[in-house]
């Protein structure tokens, strides 16, 4: 296992700029998942780390070398797809072995080594098979087999969980997990899914428009993210928009609206009438009905089993609260509600 440093990488497609100074550290060992929207850079990245594209400027080190320059094959990195890319001539041990050979790796200890991978991914009795006569996860089994025979520097995996169903999904989410632990290779993992990135990775990098939004473990980025777009990309809170204001006594207070008591102070480093924006977790936030006409409209109930997910309008938009299928029975829709969450529970950022 090696470590992967990154720096300053700048990456063009004709004029388009991809990748924007990116810096990036991966410890030996670790799992790290890019996570971002559809054109942010996160294949980008991991292409240029594969070296099927090539950067104008940065550099990219493997244990310590700089691979920049050096051609995919001498940069010892293992590479799973989404869609397997299995050879469907070949049989599942044929494929596993085809990077070995590649590498003129002795015939005896191929047999060898293809053996231990197909074990190690529980296929050892289906070496014979070819991808056809394979399900979805098997096939998928058989592409990180061949990957990880060569034993690579770094293991590589772009969206390989994609084409399965959710069921096949989550299972092979946590076999991928335990086996590169119980490894101990460092691999960089890309996804769509931010609920997979937070399952699956030690740390998590978001990226945006070819840069580095933010980098943290999951629980960083889950409670604490560092700006507005980052928190809503994570998608599991309130991004909500609140201003300064100057109470009694000197004292200030965020404003949020008409239907929400947070009992936010001032922030540091603002003043009087200024914008803010505050972000709180749907399942922090507590929803008390309220009389007549005050307080937000309750607009729908989702039932996710534990959970109900009650949205409100709130402003131009809605509010999300996580409550328990009693405290939903409490709060109907169309019912007239309070939205509160402890001061504790949420961060305040500076404003869009």
């Amino acid at each position: 296992m090696s470590s992967l440093e990154i720096n300053n990488l700048h990456l063009w497609y004709g004029a388009f700029h991809a990748l924007r100074g990116v810096d990036l550290s991966i410890g030996e060992g670790d799992f790290l998942a890019l996570v971002g929207p559809s054109g942010c850079g996160k294949t980008s990245l991991l292409r240029s780390i594969a070296g099927f594209v090539h950067p104008r400027k940065g550099s990219i080190k493997i244990g310590g070398q700089d691979v920049l320059r050096l051609k995919p094959r001498e940069r010892n990195l293992g590479m799973v797809f989404q869609h397997f890319a299995l050879f469907p001539h070949m049989t599942a041990a044929e494929n596993v072995a085809f990077g070995m050979k590649c590498r003129a790796v002795p015939g005896s200890e191929i047999n060898d080594r293809v053996k231990r991978a197909l074990d190690m991914v529980g296929l050892g009795q289906f070496a014979d098979r070819k991808p056809r006569q394979l399900s979805g996860g098997q096939q998928q089994r058989v592409a990180l087999a061949r990957a990880l025979v060569i034993e690579p520097n770094i293991l590589l995996l772009d969206e390989p969980l994609g084409a399965l169903d959710k069921k096949l999904r989550i299972q092979m989410q946590t076999e991928l997990q335990l086996l590169q632990k119980r490894l101990g290779v460092t691999a960089v993992f890309v996804t769509h899914d931010q609920e997979e990135a937070m399952a699956m990775a030690d740390r998590i990098a978001i990226m945006r428009d070819g840069e580095l939004e933010q980098l943290g473990t999951p629980k960083e980025i889950f409670t604490a993210p560092r700006t507005p777009w980052a928190a809503e990309f994570i998608g599991s809170g309130n991004v909500l928009k609140g201003r300064v204001l100057a109470g009694e006594n000197g004292k200030t207070a965020i404003d949020l609206g008409a239907g929400c008591d947070f009992s936010l102070g001032q922030p540091p480093g603002t003043g009087a009438d200024e914008d803010v924006t505050v972000f709180v977790q749907a399942e922090d936030i507590r929803l008390e009905p309220t009389a007549g006409t005050e307080g937000l409209e309750v607009i729908s109930h989702r039932y996710l089993g534990l959970y109900v997910e009650v949205m409100a309008n709130y402003r131009d938009g809605v509010i999300k609260a996580l409550l328990s299928p009693g405290e939903a029975e409490g709060v109907a829709v169309g019912a007239r509600v309070i939205a509160r969450a402890d001061a504790a529970r949420c961060k305040v950022m500076e404003a869009r």
